[in-house]
C-alpha cells in the first residue's frame, strides 16, 4: 500500500467509523479498488488506531469523571453492554468474512433504514440503564460485526430507543466504540506491528489521516444527532446500496 492509497483509506475510515455510513461497508469497497487481499484486515485495525485516539480525545471528559469518581458500576455496565459483540465475534469469528453483493448492499439497506427511522430519546443516563437496556444496545453493536452495518448507527439508535438523552447516548456509543476498538487492536497487535515494519510510511500516513477524519466526523455527528438529522444518510446508504449490487 502506498502512502496515497494509506490516505485515502485513512481519511475513509476515520469519516465513516462514526458517521452512521459503516467503516466496515466502505473499507471492504476501497480495498477492491487498491486490490488488497491477505493484509487487508490489518491494514483495516491500524487505521482504526487513528479512530480509537480521536474518540478518546473526544469523551477524555466522561472517562476523567469516571477514573475520578472510580465508578466501578459505569465500568461494569460499559462490560455489559460490550458482552454481545465480544460473544458474536468469537462465536461467529469464521462466519463474519468479507462478502459483497446483494449481502453488502442488504447491510447498507439496514443502516439507511435505522437512519430514517431514528428514536427522539428520551431523559436517562447510560449509567442509570439496567441489564436488559444494556444488553439491548449491545445486541446492536454486535450487529454492526456485519460489514455494512453502521457501528454507530446501530448503538445510537439502540441507546435512543432506551429512551437515553440525546448527549447520553452520544456519550455511550462512544465508550462502547472504544472498548470494541481497542480490542480488536490488541487482538490484531502482532500483524500490526509486522504491517509497520514492512510499511512505516503508509501505515504512519494511515494512523494520523484517520486520526484527523474521525476527529471531524465526531463533532460532526454530534451536531447532526443533537438535532435529529441522521436520516440525511438514508439517500447516500441507499444509493450505496444499489452500487453495491450492481458493481461489486
Amino acid at each position: 500500500m502506498t502512502p496515497l492509497e494509506a490516505l485515502i483509506l485513512g481519511c475513509i475510515q476515520g469519516l465513516t467509523e462514526f458517521l452512521p455510513v459503516s467503516s466496515s461497508g466502505h473499507l471492504l469497497f476501497a480495498s477492491r479498488l487498491f486490490g488488497l487481499r491477505g493484509g487487508f484486515i490489518d491494514f483495516a485495525v491500524a487505521a482504526h488506531l487513528g479512530s480509537l485516539a480521536a474518540v478518546l480525545l473526544f469523551v477524555r471528559g466522561e472517562l476523567a469523571s469516571m477514573l475520578k469518581g472510580m465508578q466501578a458500576k459505569a465500568v461494569l455496565r460499559l462490560a455489559v453492554a460490550t458482552l454481545p459483540a465480544a460473544a458474536a465475534g468469537v462465536l461467529l469469528k469464521e462466519v463474519l468474512v468479507p462478502y459483497w453483493g446483494w449481502q453488502l448492499a442488504a447491510a447498507f439497506a439496514l443502516t439507511a433504514l435505522l437512519c430514517a427511522t431514528i428514536p427522539k430519546g428520551g431523559k436517562r443516563q447510560w449509567r442509570g440503564l439496567g441489564v436488559g437496556a444494556l444488553l439491548f444496545v449491545g445486541a446492536f453493536q454486535a450487529a454492526a460485526l456485519v460489514p455494512g452495518v453502521s457501528r454507530s448507527g446501530a448503538t445510537i439508535w439502540a441507546a435512543l430507543a432506551a429512551k437515553l438523552k440525546r448527549s447520553e447516548a452520544l456519550n455511550f456509543s462512544f465508550l462502547l466504540a472504544a472498548i470494541a476498538i481497542a480490542g480488536a487492536s490488541f487482538l490484531r497487535a502482532p500483524h500490526i506491528t509486522k504491517a509497520l515494519r514492512l510499511h512505516p510510511d503508509s501505515m504512519a500516513m494511515l494512523v494520523l489521516a484517520s486520526f484527523v477524519s474521525s476527529l471531524c466526523a465526531l463533532y460532526l455527528l454530534r451536531f447532526l444527532v443533537l438535532r435529529l438529522k441522521l436520516w440525511l444518510f438514508s439517500f447516500y446508504l441507499l444509493a450505496l446500496a444499489v452500487l453495491s449490487a450492481v458493481l461489486i
